[in-house]
C-alpha cells in the first residue's frame, strides 16, 4: 500500500547548537533544509575543516556545490570530492524519494523549455506573416493582439519559472 506524504522542509541550524551555543539564535547560522535530510545530520560535526578533511558539510551559502556534487543516472548524486560524498552518505542524499524529486524536476525545466521554444515560434511565425503579408483591418489587428499576448504569456513563463521557489504565502497572510 502506498501512502501520500508530503516532504517539508524547515529552518535547521547549520553549526550544532550543542558545538556552538553562541551561534543558536545567529541568523547565518540557519538554512532552509529538508527536515529528513536534517535528521540524519542531527548534531553530526566531524570537522572543523571539511575540505581539508574530507568529512563535514559544506555550508551552500558559502560553496559551490557544483564542485563537490553532480546529477548521475537514475537521478543519483554523485560526490565529486571526499567531503561531497561523506555528505551523501552520511544525509543518505540518494534516497528513492529524492531521485524522484529530481525527476520530476528535470520533466519541469522540460516542460519548460517546450513552452518557452513553442511560444518564442509562434511569436516569430506571427513576425514574418506581419511583415511579409503587412495585413490591415480586422485581421491586421487580431493577428498583433495575438502575437502581443504570446509576448505576454512568454514573460510571465519566464517570471513564474524564475520565482518558483519562492514561498507561498508572506508572513503577512498569516
Amino acid at each position: 500500500m502506498k501512502v501520500a506524504a508530503r516532504a517539508t522542509s524547515a529552518l535547521s541550524i547549520f553549526a550544532p547548537k550543542n558545538s556552538y551555543p553562541e551561534l543558536r539564535t545567529d541568523y547565518n547560522n540557519l538554512l532552509y533544509a529538508c527536515t529528513v535530510c536534517n535528521s540524519y545530520k542531527s548534531d553530526d560535526w566531524p570537522s572543523e575543516t571539511p575540505l581539508d578533511d574530507g568529512c563535514g558539510y559544506l555550508d551552500p551559502t558559502e560553496h559551490n556545490y557544483d564542485e563537490h556534487f553532480a546529477l548521475g543516472a537514475d537521478f543519483m548524486l554523485e560526490g565529486l570530492s571526499p567531503v561531497g560524498r561523506y555528505m551523501i552518505q552520511r544525509m543518505r542524499l540518494n534516497r528513492k524519494m529524492l531521485q524522484k524529486i529530481r525527476a520530476l524536476r528535470r520533466e519541469e525545466e522540460q516542460q519548460h523549455t517546450r513552452i518557452l521554444r513553442l511560444l518564442e515560434r509562434s511569436i516569430s511565425a506571427i513576425d514574418i506573416v506581419l511583415e511579409r503579408e503587412q495585413p490591415t483591418g480586422k485581421a491586421g489587428r487580431e493577428l498583433r493582439r495575438e502575437r502581443d499576448e504570446l509576448r505576454k504569456q512568454y514573460e510571465a513563463q519566464v517570471v513564474g519559472w524564475g520565482r518558483r521557489w519562492e514561498p507561498l504565502f508572506n508572513l503577512e497572510d498569516y
